[in-house]
C-alpha cells in the first residue's frame, strides 16, 4: 500500500529566507495548508514560549498557504496536529476570517519565501471541506445578579422592556407604569399621561422614541420629556397587551420606517411608512406574549408566529413572504445580530425543552447551536448572541431557587455559576451595553414581578477582532 509522507513536520529541510517569514505578532495560532495533488493542512498551537510554525518537509510541488488566528487553536473551532479536509463541504464548514494569510509556492529545491496573500478560490475550497469541531469563539460568564424587584410585583403584568440610554432601561407594565432601572439598580416609578398604557416602544441612536399604546395611537417624544400623538390613526395592534418595536437606529441605517409586532387577541405583524400603518399578516391570538419581529435593513424586516401556516413571515421591498423551518419545532423568537446576520431559535424535543440556534445564510435556515431548555434570544450586542432559556415548569422549594443560564450562540456561561436567579415564561434579556444586560422576568406561580442587572465578570475573548 502506497505511503504519503507528512507535508509539515518539525525539522529543518527547507531553509527559510531571511525576511521572508509569516508576521506572527499578535498571533496565538495557526493553520497551515498544502494545496496540489495532494491536500493537507495541520493546526498549529502556540507553545509556551510563543507561537513556532514548523520547518517543511515536501516531496513534490505544492502550493503553501499560512493562516494565523489571535485566539487560542481552540477557539477557531480546528484541532491541533492533521486535519481532514474531504471531498464535500462539512457540515460545519470552517469559516473564522484570520488575521493575516500568507503564501508561497515551493519547489522541489530551493527556500522558503512566504508572502501576504488573499485567499484563492481553491484555498475556500479546502477551508469549507475542513470539519470545524466547534464554531464558538467567544467566551464569557456573568457574575452575580443585582436584584431588583418592582414595585406592587404582585399585580403588574409585563408588557415590554427597552434600553433608553447608556446608562438605564425602562420597563413597561401593562397597567401604563414605567419602571425606569440603571445599570446600578436602583429603580424609579414613572407614569405617563397617555389614554391608553403602551404596548411597544423604540428608541433610536439619537434617544427619539415612537411608541404605541393599546388604542393603537403612534407616539413620538422620550421617556424624560414626554409623548406627543404622531398619528391619530389607529394600528392594527388595537387591543394588544404587548409588542415588539423594530426598526432603523438612525438615518445612516435606511430610510425611516418602523415595524410592529403585537399580541393580543390577534397576533399581527404592520409596517409604519411615517404617515400610515400596513397591516402585513396576522392570526387570531390567544395572549401568547413570546413575540419576536427583527428589522433585517432597509425595507425588510421578519417576524415569527403571526401567521397560522408559516413559521416566520418576511417583508422586503413591499412583498410579504412566508418561510418555514421544516420538522424542527417551534419557533420561539427571531433577531438581527450586527456580526452573525438574521438568528432564529426553535423549541423542540419532549415538551419544547431542547432549544436550536439557526442562522439565515444563503437564503436559508441552518442550525448552529444547541441549548437544552425552551429558547429566546433575546440580546444581540458584543460578538455573542445571548439565548435565555426555560428549564422546566416544576414548582421551586423557595423563591431563590428559580436560576436560569444565558447562553451565545458562540460561547456559553459557566454552567457551575449561578448566574441568573430566573425562571418562567415572559422575559427580556436587554443590553445596555456589552458588559451590562437587565433580564426582566415574572414568575407564572406567583405573579412576581422582578427584574436582575447582570455585569459580565470575565469578558468575551474574541477572535481576530
Amino acid at each position: 500500500m502506497r505511503r504519503h509522507l507528512p507535508l509539515l513536520a518539525l525539522c529543518a529541510c527547507h531553509a527559510v529566507e531571511k525576511g521572508s517569514a509569516p508576521d506572527l505578532t499578535g498571533a496565538q495560532s495557526a493553520v497551515l495548508v498544502a494545496l496540489g495533488a495532494q491536500e493537507q493542512a495541520i493546526g498549529v498551537p502556540a507553545g509556551e514560549d510563543g507561537l513556532h510554525l514548523p520547518a517543511i518537509v515536501q516531496r513534490s510541488d505544492l502550493e503553501l498557504w499560512a493562516l494565523t488566528f489571535s485566539c487560542p487553536l481552540d477557539r477557531t473551532g480546528l484541532p491541533a496536529g492533521a486535519i481532514p479536509i474531504g471531498s464535500t463541504a462539512a457540515d460545519v464548514g470552517f469559516e473564522l476570517p484570520p488575521l493575516a494569510t500568507y503564501a508561497t509556492t515551493l519547489a522541489k529545491d530551493g527556500p522558503v519565501a512566504w508572502s501576504a496573500a488573499e485567499p484563492d478560490e481553491a484555498l475556500q475550497s479546502a477551508l469549507d471541506r475542513m470539519p470545524a469541531v466547534d464554531v464558538c469563539t467567544t467566551a464569557g460568564r456573568f457574575g452575580p445578579p443585582k436584584r431588583v424587584i418592582l414595585p406592587n410585583p404582585d399585580t403588574e403584568v409585563y408588557a415590554f422592556t427597552v434600553r433608553t440610554d447608556p446608562d438605564h432601561v425602562v420597563v413597561a407594565a401593562q397597567s401604563g407604569n414605567l419602571y425606569r432601572i440603571a445599570r446600578d439598580g436602583s429603580v424609579e416609578k414613572r407614569t405617563l399621561e397617555t389614554v391608553q398604557p403602551f404596548v411597544a416602544a423604540f428608541v433610536r441612536d439619537d434617544g427619539t422614541t415612537y411608541a404605541v399604546d393599546r388604542a393603537g395611537q403612534t407616539y413620538i417624544g422620550s421617556f424624560d420629556e414626554g409623548f406627543e400623538v404622531l398619528s391619530a390613526t389607529a394600528s392594527v395592534a388595537a387591543g394588544a397587551d404587548s409588542g415588539q418595536l423594530v426598526g432603523p437606529r438612525s438615518n445612516d441605517d435606511g430610510p425611516f420606517e418602523l415595524f410592529l409586532v403585537a399580541s393580543g387577541n390577534q397576533r399581527s405583524f404592520s409596517r409604519f411608512d411615517g404617515d400610515r400603518w400596513t397591516l402585513l399578516a396576522s392570526r387570531s391570538g390567544n395572549g401568547d406574549p413570546i413575540i419576536s419581529a427583527a428589522w433585517v435593513g432597509p425595507g425588510e424586516a421578519i417576524a415569527f408566529d403571526v401567521e397560522r401556516d408559516a413559521d416566520i413571515t418576511r417583508y422586503k421591498n413591499g412583498a410579504v413572504s412566508s418561510e418555514n423551518i421544516e420538522g424542527r419545532g417551534a419557533v420561539t423568537s427571531v433577531l438581527q445580530h450586527p456580526r452573525y446576520g438574521t438568528v432564529a431559535t426553535v423549541a423542540t424535543g419532549r415538551f419544547g425543552l431542547q432549544g436550536l440556534v439557526f442562522i439565515y445564510s444563503d437564503g436559508a435556515w441552518r442550525e448552529q447551536y444547541e441549548v437544552q431548555g425552551y429558547p429566546v434570544a433575546s440580546a444581540a450586542v458584543g460578538p455573542a448572541i445571548w439565548v435565555t432559556r426555560v428549564v422546566g415548569f416544576n414548582p421551586p422549594a423557595s423563591f431563590a431557587s428559580f436560576w436560569d443560564e444565558a447562553r451565545g450562540v458562540c460561547g456559553e456561561v459557566d454552567d457551575n455559576d449561578d448566574v441568573i436567579l430566573v425562571d418562567g415564561y415572559n422575559r427580556d434579556l436587554v443590553a445596555i451595553d456589552e458588559q451590562t444586560y437587565v433580564l426582566v422576568n415574572q414568575i407564572d406561580f406567583f405573579g412576581t414581578f422582578f427584574a436582575d442587572v447582570l455585569e459580565l465578570e470575565a469578558p468575551f475573548v474574541s477572535c481576530n477582532e
